[in-house]
């Protein structure tokens, strides 16, 4: 088995294969390359708070990281899943209650279920966690923990 550290500007990856020659580290370098013109060409990429779309001929990183942000949103059915960690920031009302209904899904021998969201320091983020956590209250079985 081997064992190896791979640390790219801010991507900081321990990789653990039974492959000898993987070159993950060209791959990776690539990706970011890929990545960074993107956002040089499209800053909103790299801002927004929201889902947005891009072109079909968006870099694959690109395109499977629109799809990732937006997965749990629409039509994600998993009902024995117990357990949403959310590492986003959004203003909608209706994508907040959906990304939370994600979770509670009945599934047999599922008595209750988590939702893990993060707030972060900067003011903007804050206030949007705030409205979430407000709509959230307004479901009489929700049990909102905060620490």
């Amino acid at each position: 088995m081997n064992v190896s550290e791979i640390v790219i500007e801010q991507t900081h990856l321990r990789l653990k294969t039974d492959i000898d020659n993987h070159n993950l580290k060209n791959h990776i370098f690539f990706l970011r390359r890929d990545l960074k013109n993107y956002i040089f060409k499209n800053p909103d990429f790299q801002i927004s708070l929201e889902p947005i779309k891009c072109e079909d001929n968006a870099p694959l990183i690109v395109r499977k990281m629109v799809e990732a942000s937006t997965i749990a949103d629409v039509g994600l059915d998993v009902p024995r899943l117990q357990t949403v960690v959310e590492a986003g920031a959004g203003k909608s009302s209706v994508t907040a209650l959906q990304r939370l209904g994600r979770v509670m899904r009945p599934f047999e021998g599922k008595d209750e279920c988590y939702f893990i969201t993060y707030r972060d320091n900067a003011p903007f983020l804050c206030t949007q966690v705030d409205n979430k956590i407000r709509i959230w209250r307004t479901e009489p079985k929700f049990i909102i923990e905060e620490g």
